[in-house]
């Protein structure tokens, strides 16, 4: 199923689907997805069909749709960005993560025809002069023991091209879009494992790293034409996020949001983080100092669980809290933490739509210490407490999983997940 210049493809109208139904997606490799394209192995990317289809319906009822803004609270790598800019809507965000964000920002940008060849030339004379650039430890990421995930000779060339892509780009937006095809190539060119959601080196199946020069040539191609086709698609009209802050449970924007699509994280989620840290340090959107940071207040991580909760959130999960604790104290405080987080991201998004306007959240119900949670459905009545309407719910089996998290079947795949339809 490919999209033609001027249409999107909808896979199912939104208002019409009955409560609990499931929807019947095909693949989505097959589908040429504009929000998978660039840096296409962020971890855990949520489904584009979901927010594609509630915005396209949107747009059929809208004659001013252009006017719409359409908010993703967990903005992540931008896949409801790059479906809203699809549509011609306006897009807000909240997002933590920097390397999350730029490559958000990057997926959504457009380039003219003489953009393009600019683009084209800079990357012609970094392809043909980066081989001179003397290694410069001013460009060393600043990670501890960065130079384990590497042999020799590649840490020294990765230092030669980016050092060339910094110099050679006088371009903000070119350097951005350099920035991820370089970040692109780091885990192909190292000693990781490439099927690994978190760095690690196998010293059972030892991975030979992949050449420098050619890898990178590959990625900008590959990201090229991704660019390429999408600013052509959307007829080259400029895009921007307008961040609404970091932080997904303290924002505003009050009254401002049309309607709010997200896929936040999970209780007991992965630490996105330490995923991509050496690609994120790479191309300083991470350091020693902001890892941390970062990681600690990531809504499901761990760290989390140390913050009060509150007597509403208790009563949701008293239940399942108490079946966890008995077997781990820190998983279950997790747990509460990550309930609290997202009734404060309810909250926030409640006030940030107008009245009338839908949050549609995107969630699977996972396993924590062999304990099932009803997570959408605790999310759905603490949106309750907080004055949403919970107007419908339908869900969709993952065919095509991003990300596995096997867990020594304590965890394991979600297959199913969830979307939950709140109405203000």
């Amino acid at each position: 199923m490919q999209l033609e210049k001027g249409h999107i493809q909808s896979f199912y109208t939104p208002s019409t689907l009955k409560y609990g139904e499931v929807v019947e997606f095909p693949s989505t490799r097959k589908i040429k997805q504009y929000t998978h394209r660039i840096y296409n192995r962020y971890p855990a990317r949520s489904i584009c069909t979901v927010p594609r289809s509630i915005l396209q319906e949107l747009k059929e009822q809208n004659k001013n749709f252009k006017e719409l803004n359409i908010l993703d609270s967990f903005m992540g790598s931008g896949t409801t960005a790059v479906e809203t800019a699809l549509q011609g809507m306006k897009i807000y965000g909240v997002e933590l993560d920097t390397f999350a964000r730029l490559i958000a920002e990057v997926s959504i940008n457009t380039y003219n025809p003489t953009e393009l060849e600019r683009l084209v030339k800079t990357y012609d004379t970094i392809i043909a002069n980066w081989k001179d650039f003397e290694p410069d430890e001013n460009y060393i990421p600043k990670l501890n023991n960065i130079t384990y995930w590497f042999d020799e000779v590649n840490f020294k060339e990765l230092l030669q091209l980016k050092k060339a892509i910094y110099q050679l780009c006088e371009n903000k937006d070119d350097l951005d879009f350099l920035k991820i095809t370089f970040a692109d190539i780091i885990r192909p060119c190292s000693k990781m494992e490439r099927q690994s959601t978190k760095p690690y080196i196998s010293k059972k199946f030892i991975k030979i790293p992949h050449n420098v020069h050619n890898t990178f040539v590959k990625s900008f191609k590959t990201h090229f034409q991704a660019l390429q086709e999408f600013s052509s698609f959307v007829s080259y009209q400029k895009n921007s996020i307008n961040w609404l802050g970091n932080d997904a449970t303290n924002f505003s924007g009050n009254n401002l949001i049309d309607i709010a699509i997200t896929s936040p994280p999970y209780a007991n989620a992965l630490d996105y983080t330490h995923c991509i840290k050496i690609e994120s340090a790479w191309v300083d959107c991470i350091d020693n100092e902001l890892l941390p940071i970062i990681r600690n207040n990531q809504v499901g991580y761990q760290t989390r669980g140390k913050r009060p909760v509150s007597e509403v959130v208790m009563q949701k999960i008293s239940m399942y809290f108490d079946l966890i604790f008995s077997q781990d104290k820190n998983k279950a405080k997790a747990l509460a933490a990550y309930f609290e987080d997202m009734y404060a991201n309810l909250f926030c998004v409640y006030k940030a739509l107008k009245n009338g306007g839908c949050y549609h959240i995107i969630i699977g119900d996972n396993v924590v210490k062999n304990v099932k949670i009803p997570t959408h459905e605790i999310i759905a009545k603490l949106a309750q407490e907080v004055g949403f309407e919970w107007i419908n719910l339908y869900e969709y089996k993952i065919k095509d999983h991003r990300t596995s998290i096997p867990r020594n079947g304590n965890g394991g795949k979600i297959e199913y997940e969830k979307v939950i339809v709140l109405q203000k």
